[in-house]
Formats: C-alpha cells, sequence, structure tokens
C-alpha cells in the first residue's frame, strides 16, 4: 500500500521551512507568463540549494531549459534569474543528460543551486556522513515538495505536501532507492529525509521520479559522489 502526501502541520517549522519551490520557464517567450515548470529543492546552506538535474535541463541539448527561473521560499521571492547562460546559478552532476532518469543514468540527476546571497533562514537541511550508510531496505523516510497533478485541486504547485513511508529497495549500483510514498510532478528536486532522536532532520536522497506509476517514489542517494561534488564546488553545507 501507498503512503499518500498531506499537508503539514505547520510550514513555518523545521524541516518545512528549509523546502523551497522553483518556477522554471523553457523560453523566451513564456518568461513571466502564467504557466511556469513547478518543481521542489531544499536549502543545505544559507545561499546554496540541492535539487534535481532535470528541472533545469532540457532533453535535447542537454543545456540549461530556462530562460527564465524564480525560487520561492516561504511566499518569498529569493532569487530570479532571467537567463541562466550569462548568470549560471545551477551546477548539475558533469555526466547528466536529461534523459538518463528514464533510463539508466539515474544516479546523475542532481543539482547545486547557488543564490546571489545569503539568506535569513530558521533552519537547513543536515546531511549524511560520506562514510556511512545513509539508507537501507526499511528505513524510515519523508518527502516534501510541491506535487502539482494536472486537473487537481488538491495537488495544484502552490501548496507543499508531505508523505511518510518505508526504503523498498536500493538500485543495484546503491545511487537510487525506491520508497512507498505516492508523489506527484512538482515533487522533483525535493528532499528525502530522515528525523533523528535528537531533532536533526538528514536529507538522505533528493526526489528524481516516480514509479510503478507513481505508486513508489525514486531517489538519488546523497551518497560520497555527490557529496564530492558539492565539496569541489566549494558550497558550505552544513
Amino acid at each position: 500500500m501507498t503512503n499518500p502526501l498531506s499537508h503539514p502541520e505547520n510550514v513555518n517549522e523545521a524541516p518545512f521551512n528549509a523546502i523551497v519551490r522553483f518556477k522554471t520557464y523553457r523560453g523566451k517567450f513564456l518568461w513571466r507568463s502564467k504557466k511556469p515548470n513547478i518543481s521542489t529543492g531544499f536549502f543545505i546552506g544559507p545561499q546554496h540549494l540541492l535539487t534535481a538535474g532535470h528541472n533545469f535541463y532540457t532533453k535535447k541539448t542537454n543545456v540549461i531549459n530556462s530562460y527564465g527561473a524564480i525560487a520561492e521560499h516561504r511566499g518569498n521571492r529569493i532569487l530570479e534569474i532571467e537567463n541562466f547562460h550569462r548568470r549560471k546559478r545551477a551546477f548539475v552532476a558533469p555526466e547528466f543528460n536529461s534523459w538518463s532518469r528514464i533510463y539508466t543514468r539515474q544516479r546523475d540527476d542532481y543539482c547545486v543551486v547557488r543564490l546571489d546571497e545569503n539568506i535569513a533562514i530558521q533552519s537547513v537541511f543536515s546531511l549524511p556522513d560520506a562514510n556511512t550508510t545513509a539508507v537501507a531496505v526499511g528505513t524510515s523516510v519523508y518527502v516534501g515538495g510541491y506535487p502539482l497533478l494536472a486537473r487537481s485541486t488538491q495537488f495544484n504547485g502552490n501548496d507543499m505536501h508531505t508523505g511518510h513511508g518505508t526504503v523498498l529497495s536500493i538500485s543495484p549500483d546503491g545511487c537510487t532507492f525506491t520508497y512507498d510514498i505516492d508523489t506527484e510532478g512538482g515533487n522533483s528536486g525535493g528532499p528525502v529525509w530522515i528525523a533523528t532522536d535528537d531533532e536533526r532532520f538528514i536529507a538522505v536522497g533528493i526526489h528524481i521520479a516516480a514509479a510503478d506509476n507513481a505508486a513508489l517514489g525514486v531517489a538519488r542517494l546523497i551518497d560520497h559522489e555527490v557529496l564530492s561534488f558539492i565539496a569541489d564546488k566549494g558550497f558550505t553545507t552544513n
């Protein structure tokens, strides 16, 4: 049985206040239109976010797809970019190709976004230790984001939803895992986290896709490879 999404009790409390909504526009003539692509990201530091690579890259040319992008945090605009090619703020895995999330290279579907300045935020997601295994089959996990489903009043891309479930499987290469939480479009790039007894929220994955007719979520594990990519960019993660 798949676990459904629901509204968090208080979006202003940790870790929900560390989750961000992205609105991206795929072409110059859609910029500032009313039809953005909705996706999710999350703070790992006051100036840096993690998200999925396919939120920003095209399938054909594998270049940043958006003429413009907006990031919103708790209803406030924290980033607005009119041309990624001139002011690059999104750094994707070197081997990423947006078709990879459909075929065999889901391991490369991650991206770091840098804001223009530090944001005064109350909380950020912690990241796992590179030398430990963050999840195993049976691990209890949570997911959060801004689900969007066509013709749905519940999942309209405007409201944050979260879900709680269990890790069901880990890929043979150890880079992705599935969980029994029902997700929708717009959840892509959102955090998959575990909650510790000392009230820490550790992001162990980045939601990148759905499987089994959207009954299962798929996440890119935040492992040593992802952590090294972040460190190579000089980002502060905790």
